[in-house]
């Protein structure tokens, strides 16, 4: 429908005798446009009937227009071809500090250039890149405004290629009135493949069309086969887009659960104030309980869980000011949490940081003390707090994929990142079948003690005779249960706690039925071992 701004349904008078007091005079151009198909062949009419209605007038008319396609085989080639233009920008132009695992968001216009003498479908517009990018499926997005079929989206496997493209392809092709905007996005550095070190990479993407002609004077040829189809040309000048990402020295690693992730083999009590987690906080700290002589230093222990494989490069280890301190540690490290491998020995700098080199790359390190500052060793215990631990995740970088080259060869990638860290190990002081305690035969002068194992992990007991002789109980002994006046004999269990030993002080120690230990406790006159923390 068609009305005037000013003057609707009032229309001017044609009879020459009346002074025309306005006119309203308006036109009406039809065009016609025909899109690059074989069946349009050199010379052909067509014939347009249009009618326009005004009111109760009826305007009818005939044009028509004519098909050229005089080029030759060559000029079809060079010319007379599809030329399509892409315009290319990156969503937020001002970010120039792409990061690895961030998305790069494009925009792209694509049109036919005013030289295009023909059209493609369809027509794939493929995207180009490096193997520091990567499009992600699920993490990754594409959406357009074609209304043609529904776009396919084809994505080639990224690992362990140089590099990568995107299909898009629009099956209905892109005609000459098309204006299609294309967004799609990328992430920088999907696998980690690219080392940390220099400050800024140069990441450019490629982009091109390809589409199937229709074929005129020979070209392009038709490929033939089960089903007969065009072979596919180029549609556009290659595009590109370039942008600055960062690969920045290897950055603090975050705990999500300190209190999981960092463990320790000793600890000085239960409390909350000497809790292995404040060894990163910055107003509390652990504490390790006190220890005389070098023989129990090694066993002295932090150990972080960082959850993924990781290249660990640098290590912040405080202290409290006035308070005992490591000045030489160990880092041994592991993949397993469980069998560790012996590290290198490093002393802290001036500033408490430890630079490794080389780094190492484990799940995880364990700093093993070796030596410590000289205040107060016999009186004051080690204490840590403000450690921080930088490194870098090495995702798929130097982990093998393939044995070999034969498809039998292939194995599965290895688990880089685990939710569940290793059982905790660490020994609170206080803990009588753990750590050093204590208990006497009422009397008789004769003692027991059990005590961490100088040699290797665990405990060793001892048996005093009252006068000046000290003897180690057999293996089996882990730790003194208590001793019953009922039974007069003192009573002691293993490591696994599922046995029972008893002596009466001045003979063997005897194993015992285990069945009795919850009678044997319940008496009212049994008296547990004194626990000695600290």
């Amino acid at each position: 429908y068609i009305s005037t701004s000013d003057y609707d349904l009032v229309w001017p008078t044609y009879d020459d005798s009346v002074q025309m007091v306005f006119s309203l005079w308006f036109s009406l151009n039809v065009f016609g446009q025909i899109s690059d198909h074989p069946k349009f062949v050199d010379n052909q009419r067509y014939y347009l009937n249009f009618t326009f209605f005004i009111n109760d007038m009826a305007l009818s008319d005939v044009n028509f227009f004519s098909v050229r396609r005089y080029v030759s085989s060559g000029g079809r080639k060079t010319s007379f071809r599809p030329v399509l233009d892409f315009h290319v920008n990156i969503t937020d132009e001002n970010t120039t500090d792409f990061k690895p695992g961030d998305h790069v968001f494009f925009t792209v216009v694509i049109l036919h250039n005013k030289l295009s003498r023909g059209e493609a479908s369809p027509m794939t517009f493929r995207v180009i890149f490096d193997q520091y990018l990567g499009y992600i499926d699920g993490k990754d997005s594409v959406s357009t405004n074609y209304t043609g079929q529904p776009v396919e989206i084809r994505a080639s496997d990224q690992f362990p290629a140089d590099s990568s493209v995107l299909d898009l392809v629009f099956p209905t092709g892109v005609m000459f009135p098309d204006i299609i905007a294309v967004n799609f996005s990328l992430t920088v550095d999907p696998f980690s493949l690219r080392k940390e070190g220099l400050g800024e990479y140069k990441n450019t993407v490629q982009m091109i069309g390809l589409g199937t002609l229709s074929t005129y004077n020979g070209y392009p040829d038709l490929r033939s086969g089960y089903n007969d189809s065009y072979k596919q040309s180029t549609v556009s000048n290659i595009h590109h887009k370039t942008f600055t990402t960062i690969h920045p020295v290897c950055k603090q690693i975050e705990f999500d659960d300190p209190d999981l992730q960092i463990q320790v083999s000793y600890r000085y009590d239960e409390g909350v104030a000497n809790s292995p987690a404040n060894i990163i906080s910055s107003t509390q700290h652990w504490s390790a309980p006190i220890r005389t002589g070098e023989a129990w230093m090694d066993d002295i222990w932090i150990q972080f869980d960082l959850k993924r494989i990781t290249e660990v490069t640098k290590i912040f280890l405080k202290s409290p000011d006035g308070g005992r301190a490591p000045v030489t540690v160990r880092i041994d490290f592991s993949n397993s949490g469980v069998v560790f491998n012996r590290g290198k020995e490093y002393s802290k700098s001036f500033d408490d940081s430890i630079k490794i080199e080389p780094a190492i790359i484990a799940r995880f390190i364990r700093l093993v003390v070796i030596d410590t500052n000289d205040v107060t060793e016999n009186m004051k215990p080690i204490q840590i707090f403000k450690t921080r631990v930088f490194g870098c995740d090495v995702g798929l970088a130097g982990v093998e994929r393939t044995l070999g080259q034969s498809s039998e060869d292939v194995v599965p990638p290895r688990r880089l990142y685990g939710p569940i860290t290793v059982q905790n190990v660490s020994v609170d002081s206080t803990d009588a079948t753990k750590y050093r305690h204590v208990a006497e035969i009422p009397g008789e002068g004769i003692l027991f003690l059990c005590d961490m194992n100088p040699y290797r992990y665990g405990m060793m007991c001892y048996q005093y005779n009252g006068v000046d002789t000290w003897k180690v109980l057999p293996k089996f002994v882990n730790n003194i249960l208590g001793y019953s006046p009922k039974r007069g004999r003192m009573y002691f269990q293993d490591k696994s706690g599922g046995s029972l030993s008893s002596s009466t002080g001045v003979g063997r120690v005897e194993i015992d039925n285990p069945n009795l230990i919850s009678q044997i406790v319940s008496e009212s006159e049994f008296t547990p071992p004194l626990s000695v923390p600290g």
